[in-house]
């Protein structure tokens, strides 16, 4: 499940994590309380719902992000997320929220680590291996 839209509810600031460069504060509507992300997820993504950024594996290194929390606030969900030092220097995101602080999302990248193998094995059989 994605959390959004999310706005950024305040300007970038220093992380407490030593391999993030910033934590930002965003907000998002009520609802996103029952996503099913957490600072345990992986692969998660921040993008301003970008299809170029969103649908591309090879662009996702540069808008991937850890969540910090997602937690109830008075009016919807207070979500933190801290992005690493290379996405933050080298990616779209610190150009994008100064440009739109607004309309922002976060979903759950897939990872798929073994159809590479799978595929190499399978043509190894199909070579009668």
């Amino acid at each position: 499940m994605d959390v959004g839209p999310m706005r950024l509810a305040e300007p970038p600031g220093p992380s407490p994590q030593g391999w993030a460069a910033v934590r930002l504060r965003f907000t998002a509507p009520a609802d996103c309380a029952q996503a099913e992300l957490s600072p345990d997820s992986f692969n998660v993504l921040l993008t301003d719902n970008d299809p170029d950024l969103l649908l591309d594996p090879s662009a996702w290194p540069l808008v991937s992000v850890g969540v910090a929390d997602l937690a109830p606030a008075t009016e919807g969900v207070t979500v933190l997320v801290d992005v690493g030092r290379r996405p933050w220097k080298n990616g779209p995101l610190k150009s994008r929220l100064a440009a739109s602080p607004e309309g922002w999302w976060l979903d759950q990248g897939f990872a798929d680590r073994t159809g590479g193998w799978m595929q190499d094995f399978l043509t190894y059989l199909d070579a009668g291996g």
